[in-house]
């Protein structure tokens, strides 16, 4: 099977996963969405290399630098649905990190864990399901 190296994802995947980053890094805006965003991106980047190492050198190469918890974090919180997130906002509304949601989504709704579900944009301003994306401890 021939993937495509990470470096070599558009470039557009990369800006637009630092610019997200920069705004929560600055705590700018509604630090939630910009995890959605942040997520939907790092989605997209993960599949062109499924190699752990790889892929987290390259997030500190395009100036990601978070640690491969908070990456898996922040593409479980993408991958869930708005509806899904709207729900655990609701019930952790003092909560700004996907990590956080995660740790309480373990005891609140346990079920939503493994989420199979990843929303990215079409480059439309429309929303496209990636099917059966599974983000796992190991991302």
């Amino acid at each position: 099977m021939n993937t495509a190296n990470v470096y070599d994802h558009p470039t557009v995947s990369w800006e637009k996963a630092k610019i997200a980053f920069d705004q929560i890094e600055r705590k700018e805006g509604e630090l939630l969405t910009h995890w959605v965003e942040l997520g939907q991106q790092l989605i997209m980047l993960r599949k062109s290399n499924p190699a752990n190492k790889d892929f987290g050198k390259a997030c500190e190469e395009h100036g990601i630098d978070m640690s491969r918890q908070h990456r898996k974090a922040a593409m479980w919180w993408a991958g869930l649905s708005q509806n899904q997130r709207e729900t655990l906002r609701e019930y952790n509304q003092a909560a700004l990190h996907p990590k956080t949601l995660e740790d309480r989504c373990r005891e609140q709704f346990p079920e939503w864990l493994t989420s199979t579900r990843a929303v990215v944009p079409s480059g439309d301003n429309d929303e496209a399901t990636v099917p059966e994306t599974e983000i796992t401890a190991e991302t």
